[in-house]
């Protein structure tokens, strides 16, 4: 369906007087232009179709202060709730992910990296997931 069809759709949705079709169709587009021309001139505080905020808009300010930054993002649950539990190795995994995609604690992985100068480029990326959690909660 091109644009203009559906465009001729939603006016015809509008025809409130049958008998003269034509007209009503040009009352309902003259009513949605100035709806929409006076709509630009609201206080900011009025939301109008034009000025709504997109769905998943994050706004961009902080929710809380004094938290790091990656828990600092708005959001919602996806779906219904249901519990799982972590298994295994899943929990240092997800820790491991967490620190790694944090900004605040990048001078400490680089620190830790240093410390493991000695050991070639893959040993220290296996050391990294498995003992980086650990040597940061002591630091």
């Amino acid at each position: 369906m091109y644009i203009f069809e559906r465009f001729l759709g939603e006016l015809k949705k509008k025809v409130t007087n049958k008998a003269h079709v034509e007209a009503s169709i040009c009352q309902a587009y003259l009513q949605q232009e100035i709806s929409t021309f006076s709509s630009f001139y609201f206080e900011r505080d009025v939301i109008t179709r034009r000025k709504r905020p997109a769905r998943n808009d994050d706004i961009g300010e902080d929710l809380y202060e004094n938290v790091v930054s990656i828990f600092n993002y708005p959001g919602r649950g996806k779906g219904a709730a249901t519990q799982r539990y972590i298994l295994g190795g899943e929990l240092q995994i997800a820790h491991t992910y967490i620190l790694m995609n944090c900004p605040e604690i990048s001078p400490f992985y680089h620190e830790f990296r240093a410390s493991l100068s000695a050991f070639p480029e893959d040993k220290i990326d296996a050391l990294v997931d498995s003992d980086f959690v650990n040597w940061y909660k002591y630091q």
